[in-house]
């Protein structure tokens, strides 16, 4: 374990120290990788609730772009051509089926 400090040498008027666990676990504040997780969860509950549907756009560079509309977010689904094998994908279709590309 690693004791860590403040920049100014001390471990802060009020704080207890803080210790860095060798897992990478970090404190209370969330990182950044779990906030988008939980931005992700929220829109695919949104998707579900809402069941909205996504409109494709264009194929460039092997990649398909499937956009939809959620009122205040517009969503973007990257598709790559090689993961659509025999599957039949529509101009428009429920945008639940495109959770998996979500980006």
């Amino acid at each position: 374990m690693i004791l860590v400090t403040t920049p100014s040498g001390g471990i802060g008027r009020r704080a207890r120290p803080r210790i860095l666990c060798p897992k990478g676990r970090v404190g209370s504040s969330p990182t950044l990788e779990t906030k988008l997780k939980i931005m992700k969860t929220e829109i695919k509950k949104r998707l579900y609730r809402e069941k909205p549907e996504a409109t494709f756009s264009h194929i460039k560079m092997g990649i398909a772009y499937y956009y939809c509309d959620l009122g205040d977010e517009n969503l973007i689904f990257e598709i790559p051509v090689s993961d659509m094998g025999d599957a039949q994908f529509e101009s428009r279709m429920s945008a639940q089926l495109l959770i998996r590309w979500l980006t």
